[in-house]
């Protein structure tokens, strides 16, 4: 498996980092040596992971890690969820993946707790 670091350590340290194009250098390794990677997907909603969900899955196994105590008030925190677990679900029943997918708790003052003061 391939380190992000490994790609980063080769570049410019003044550089600033294209993304897309680490991306791109992580897929190649993982078509070279045929390897099919688990990754972790942190989303916060829907809209937000549609095309990273269609462009990863071609090469990665991916789970959706919806995680957002950060979201009030907890109706629009469901209701993100749910449409979340909903286009996971539609997107696994038109591509024929098996996107799995996560939800954290909704703990908002744990989140308020440790973001205070910053």
């Amino acid at each position: 498996m391939i380190d992000v670091e490994e790609i980063l350590s080769k570049m410019n340290p003044n550089q600033k980092i294209n993304y897309d194009r680490v991306m791109q250098k992580m897929v190649q390794v993982w078509e070279k040596n045929e390897e099919r990677p688990t990754i972790l997907m942190h989303v916060c909603c829907a809209p937000c992971s549609t095309y990273t969900l269609e462009y990863l899955t071609k090469y990665a196994d991916v789970t959706i890690y919806f995680a957002n105590s950060n979201i009030h008030p907890k109706a629009e925190y469901h209701k993100r969820a749910y449409v979340t677990k909903k286009f996971v679900s539609d997107f696994n029943e038109r591509t024929g993946n098996t996107v799995q997918y996560l939800e954290a708790p909704y703990e908002p003052n744990e989140y308020r707790k440790l973001v205070r003061g910053l």
